[in-house]
């Protein structure tokens, strides 16, 4: 990681994040006269406000993933500045008196919406981030934690967690407009396969150190414990096929989840559809 690109871009965050915050989110000073608009100024302050309030909560909790998060916090604070803007176009038309263009103003910031889910995002990176191995995990893992075994087979363990962290990585660039939602599927799957894989690895390092642990005199060698320790570490060589099988699992649980609420949803809008329709009816129906 780059501490210095990491702190460049923490800076360039502070300048828009103060840039958003200065776009009427505060209310009128209790001196300030009241003109033909307060009310509906007030109003568009107070929903600038909580624009700015949600992107401020987001750009807290991007900042917690250092380097992994640097585009998105630049990202989040341009679109969320943006939003501002837009109320204050609205704003500054009311203070002009041109009701009218504060009227389409207004109708046009309602309906800004967010580019992406950046609820879906930050959760793809605090994945990514939890996977990358630190240096000094791996040090210490691959040299001072359990015997030979675990020493040789540590560096599987360091390049899964690596895997792991780019394939959360691509998921969460994903999570952008113009990308393809079946791609996006596809990239959390592997995502999700990834870090299966991680735990399968994980269990196979400690099926080594358990042999380290147990088998602490090397001396003791012969033909049938040499037997006892292969059938032992298939244990662990076992686990890959199980994490894999509950990924495919729990791929299956997201899939139903996705289906259930769209299902909902269908099923929403028709009985709000066919209620309108027979209220309509209703309401043309001649009296007697």
């Amino acid at each position: 990681m780059h501490a210095m690109n990491s702190f460049a871009a923490r800076l360039a965050l502070l300048a828009l994040a103060g840039s958003l915050m200065t776009h009427g989110a505060e209310p009128p000073a209790a001196d300030e006269p009241a003109g033909p608009h307060a009310r509906e100024i007030h109003q568009l302050r107070d929903r600038a406000g909580w624009r700015a309030k949600t992107g401020q909560s987001f750009l807290a909790d991007f900042q917690e993933f250092g380097d992994f998060t640097k585009n998105d916090l630049l990202l989040v604070a341009a679109e969320f500045q943006g939003f501002a803007a837009a109320f204050q176009k609205a704003i500054d038309a009311y203070a002009k008196g041109d009701v009218e263009a504060a009227r389409a103003l207004t109708k046009e910031a309602d309906k800004t919406k967010e580019s992406r889910d950046w609820r879906k995002r930050l959760l793809a990176r605090r994945e990514q981030w939890e996977a990358w191995p630190s240096e000094k995990w791996a040090e210490e893992m691959q040299t001072k934690w359990g015997g030979a075994r675990t020493h040789a087979f540590g560096a599987e363990w360091v390049a899964s967690r690596r895997r792991a962290s780019s394939a959360w990585g691509r998921y969460a660039e994903s999570i952008a407009p113009g990308v393809e939602h079946q791609k996006q599927l596809a990239l959390e799957d592997a995502a999700h396969l990834a870090e299966a894989e991680v735990r399968a690895t994980e269990e196979r390092w400690r099926i080594r150190q358990t042999l380290d642990d147990r088998l602490w005199d090397k001396t003791v060698t012969s033909p049938e414990l040499e037997k006892k320790i292969r059938e032992f570490e298939k244990f662990g060589d076992k686990t890959l096929e199980i994490m894999r099988q509950r990924a495919d699992g729990d791929r299956l649980w997201r899939e139903w989840q996705r289906e259930r609420v769209q299902a909902e949803r269908d099923l929403e809008e028709t009985f709000r559809a066919i209620r309108e329709q027979q209220e309509s009816l209703k309401r043309t129906k001649p009296t007697k």
